[in-house]
């Protein structure tokens, strides 16, 4: 199962709601949303949806889009964005291609800085079990039998 690193649905951010680049894949509107941050500064570029998808179809060995799809996703950005940002972020920027990828051509060390920005913003989704205030002992064990 992949995380959606946004809190909100995709529908509700104007900047990516008509996009069907960023609608391909979960896993493209997670490097979507963790690239693109107008909060941060982030400028809009008529090339950024493209640049995405491109991205996530992308060897992190040396950056070389995959247009033929021929490699197994676990080699592409695409596959690590089934992690939590922090780590998606971290495997993306140690990727030896990383110079070499459609988003770093387009932003340079920008997009690295917003991609950071917002690995920190991430939150995981509400669990009602571990989320809740545990009232009392009983319940706390309840909780922790669930381990």
């Amino acid at each position: 199962m992949t995380l959606q690193y946004s809190p909100k649905p995709i529908k509700e951010y104007p900047w990516a709601a008509s996009s069907m680049a960023l609608k391909q894949s979960t896993h493209t509107w997670n490097l979507g949303w963790l690239s693109y941050a107008p909060e941060h500064g982030s400028k809009f570029n008529a090339h950024f949806t493209v640049a995405v998808a491109q991205t996530c179809g992308s060897l992190l060995a040396n950056g070389a889009y995959d247009i033929l799809e021929r490699e197994p996703i676990k080699l592409k950005v695409a596959g690590v964005l089934h992690l939590p940002p922090p780590a998606a972020f971290k495997r993306i920027t140690e990727a030896p291609g990383l110079l070499h990828l459609p988003l770093y051509k387009l932003f340079g060390a920008d997009w690295l800085r917003v991609m950071s920005l917002r690995a920190q913003e991430y939150r995981e989704p509400f669990d009602p079990v571990f989320d809740s205030p545990v009232p009392t002992l009983t319940l706390s064990e309840a909780v922790i039998a669930t381990l």
